[in-house]
């Protein structure tokens, strides 16, 4: 976990100012762009929507599973339950951000800009986060088993009490990053980036098999 991601913006949404709004609503929407929406729960199977714009919103148990949605702007809004699973996101833009209780299972977020972005009890097994920028980003209690980070540009992120077995952190600067509340039996890494990461004693060990090759004995 990287120290310094505790004071994250949270998101400011104005609850008493929220009006319902469906997928449908979003579609026909002006420049795709809604304000003060509460987005209502649905399931829209393979929906597709390029550069739709999200501002100080609410998205409620939204299914969205397999959706082509690159270039998503969101700027003060939290989605909780939402189901994200497989969709293209690249490209997003996301600022003061929440994700709460979300399946973002192999969804693609490679390529895009986070800053104040909180990713909680979310499943984000596969997700591809590869050449985005995190800027004080916080995931908690999250899955990211083969997630990809690859060439991610990291600044301020935090892993608390995540399982990141089998992540692939190729290209990342991870001097100082501190895993020891986080469970993994290896991570995709290169032996020389391994300098400076604040590990357990068996996390020690099981990097020291996997990834360094060495033959560790009583």
């Amino acid at each position: 976990m990287r120290r310094g991601a505790d004071l994250i913006a949270e998101p400011r949404v104005d609850a008493a100012a929220l009006v319902d709004h469906g997928w449908a609503d979003l579609l026909a929407a002006e420049d795709h762009l809604l304000t003060e929406a509460k987005m209502v729960p649905e399931v829209i199977p393979n929906g597709t929507l390029h550069h739709a714009t999200l501002e100080n919103s609410v998205v409620d148990h939204l299914g969205l599973a397999g959706a082509d949605l690159p270039r998503l702007e969101a700027t003060d809004t939290v989605w909780t339950g939402c189901d994200l699973a497989n969709a293209d996101v690249g490209s997003a833009s996301l600022l003061r951000v929440t994700f709460q209780g979300c399946r973002l299972t192999g969804t693609v977020l490679a390529g895009g800009y986070l800053a104040d972005v909180t990713f909680r009890d979310c499943q984000l097994e596969m997700v591809n986060l590869a050449e985005t920028t995190l800027k004080n980003v916080r995931f908690e209690r999250c899955r990211l088993v083969a997630a990809t980070l690859d060439a991610a540009r990291l600044k301020a992120v935090t892993f608390s009490d995540c399982d990141l077995d089998r992540a692939s952190l190729a290209g990342l600067r991870l001097r100082g990053l501190d895993l020891r509340d986080c469970r993994f039996q290896t991570l995709e890494v290169e032996p020389g980036q391994l300098r400076g990461v604040i590990v357990t004693p068996q996390q020690a060990a099981n990097l020291a098999v996997r990834v360094l090759g060495l033959d560790v004995r009583e």
